[in-house]
């Protein structure tokens, strides 16, 4: 432990301990200096050390004062007991605005959940890319859907290792995870049907629901549970749904996790409606603790009800553009709108991703 440590350690005994309680003031900087022996400076990094923990603030001109305790856990949302109709979305630029934002060096880009560059394995890419080019040249030909069996057969290992076992067949390759959410909602649903998202949700969600002319059924989303199976019951029995978008780890931008029993209920709740339940799983590669959360495909035995869907965006990089789409009730149809829409996704990052 650092002299800064040690200093920021002792002042936080004291403060929890009720030496210095709430809204009192601590000695200033170097008067601290004095008592611990310590130069300005050390005191001054255990004092930023408590301010960022949220134990102290520094207000201007008048020193350090010990803060109220901070909140542990978040305050749990209403509930709301009756979701709303279903509406249909009206046009918005605000999508095209938050993504062009993401993209300014001065910003801290939340609101496209893009990962900080230095954290990407950009060094591992380039490492394979160069390897694959000394391996001929089959990499460049089309990937046409379901996409490269080498990457399908990876993925199928890797989902082996969650308790998920998928067969390579049931795997189509997708232009990221947003293009494999859309081809979901074109294979299930028509313009003019009900969809159940959480709210709130993932703004992309909502972009591509109004481009299909889908109609919007709000479902509460809980920041410890998320999304209410309450509420969803109740939507259940009033309106025809045909889809459910829900994101069960870490949602965004709730961050909630579904339990493994509420996952495993939700499937069981729409297979008895014959609803489906469209998965956006981009986000349990990013557990902090512990083991990979579960997914609902996991749950979903007969392989009938799960869409899953995923990518490496989050974990390697957004610009290898690659995801997928996982769904043996509906491959078929997956592949044909894959076709529809842009024919095949890049081949060649579909080989360095597969390495």
């Amino acid at each position: 432990m650092t002299r800064y440590q040690q200093i920021a350690s002792t002042l936080r005994a004291q403060i929890t301990q009720g030496q210095y309680p709430v809204g009192a003031r601590l000695p200033g900087i170097r008067q601290l200096a004095v008592l611990t022996g310590a130069s300005i400076t050390t005191v001054q990094s255990a004092c930023n050390l408590l301010q960022d923990e949220g134990l102290i603030e520094a207000r201007p001109r008048a020193g350090l004062y010990v803060c109220p305790p901070r909140q542990t856990s978040l305050t749990p949302v209403h509930q709301a007991p009756q979701p709303r109709a279903p509406i249909l979305l009206t046009p918005t630029s605000i999508t095209a605005e938050v993504m062009q934002q993401s993209l300014n060096p001065q910003h801290i880009p939340l609101g496209a959940a893009i990962p900080e560059a230095d954290f990407l394995g950009m060094d591992l890419l380039n490492h394979i890319r160069r390897r694959r080019t000394h391996q001929g040249n089959e990499d460049a030909k089309y990937a046409v859907p379901p996409g490269s069996a080498e990457l399908r057969q990876a993925i199928a290992r890797n989902y082996a290792t969650r308790g998920a076992p998928i067969a390579a067949e049931s795997i189509i390759i997708t232009n990221g995870c947003h293009e494999a959410l859309v081809l979901a909602l074109r294979c299930v649903t028509q313009p003019g049907d009900t969809v159940a998202i959480e709210s709130p949700s993932y703004y992309g969600f909502l972009q591509a629901m109004q481009g299909l002319g889908l109609n919007i059924l709000e479902i509460p989303n809980h920041p410890d549970t998320g999304l209410s199976l309450e509420a969803l019951d109740f939507a259940l029995a009033r309106w025809t749904i045909k889809a459910v978008i829900v994101t069960p780890n870490f949602s965004n931008p709730m961050g909630s996790q579904m339990p493994s029993d509420r996952k495993s209920a939700l499937v069981a709740r729409l297979r008895a409606f014959d609803t489906v339940l469209i998965e956006d799983d981009i986000y349990s590669e990013l557990f902090h603790h512990g083991t990979r959360p579960d997914t609902c495909l996991q749950y979903d035995e007969a392989g009938d009800t799960v869409i899953h869907c995923s990518s490496v965006s989050k974990t390697l990089a957004p610009g290898l553009r690659i995801g997928w789409v996982i769904s043996p009730r509906f491959a078929p149809q997956l592949i044909e709108q894959k076709i529809l829409l842009n024919i095949a996704t890049a081949s060649l990052p579909q080989a360095w991703v597969a390495q």
